[in-house]
């Protein structure tokens, strides 16, 4: 499977909603392309942490969540249009917490295996 057929199945990949910079058609919207670089993002900062994250991981997604769900619902029920910048910024901070919220079982696991 080409990775251009995979990102078809994640991302909508408007070109208007889109970072063009690197290909053309976009792989990815600016929105997912936050994301996804949040979500490898969290995991590094919650390795970075040594855990403590993982504590506020459930704080963090519904803060992250609640703003942009906000800022999705703002651009589809008020007519807002936000910049990609505005978008790729709010998938990045959710991404974030999902990272964290997703790796952090992971994480204390493989620190209680080393520490046994």
């Amino acid at each position: 499977m080409k990775l251009i057929d995979f990102c078809n199945h994640i991302c909508h990949q408007l070109p208007e909603r889109s970072f063009l910079w690197l290909w053309n058609p976009p792989l990815l919207c600016a929105r997912c392309t936050g994301f996804y670089a949040g979500v490898v993002a969290g995991g590094i900062l919650l390795a970075a942490s040594r855990g403590r994250l993982a504590r506020r991981s459930v704080a963090l997604l519904a803060v992250t969540g609640l703003m942009t769900g906000a800022e999705i619902a703002l651009e589809h029920f008020a007519g807002w249009h936000s910049s990609n910048a505005i978008r790729a910024i709010t998938g990045w901070l959710f991404g974030t917490a999902i990272g964290i919220g997703l790796l952090a079982p992971l994480y204390a696991y493989l620190a209680k295996r080393t520490i046994s």
